[in-house]
């Protein structure tokens, strides 16, 4: 009987770690995926509407804010009050 318990603890943890693993990714994908498009020009509304969230708070969980957006953004304020 033991012997049967031991490949069944076996399966438990692959299935477990797999699982884990699968999160961790679809996670990382989502963050990268929000942070790149940001940083590309999209507008988070429209990265929202991408991922699916009905509200942008969520997106702001998983976009990264790049200081290169900050410094492009100052460059644009810069230049309308230089007008």
């Amino acid at each position: 009987m033991e012997n049967r318990l031991i490949p069944n603890r076996l399966r438990f943890y692959c299935r477990l770690f797999q699982n884990t693993v699968w999160t961790s990714f679809s996670h990382t994908a989502r963050h990268t995926f929000a942070t790149l498009t940001l940083a590309s020009g999209a507008t988070i509304d429209n990265v929202a509407k991408m991922l699916g969230h009905a509200n942008v708070n969520m997106t702001r969980r998983y976009a990264k804010v790049l200081d290169s957006s900050i410094m492009r953004d100052m460059e644009v304020v810069a230049e309308n009050m230089a007008l």
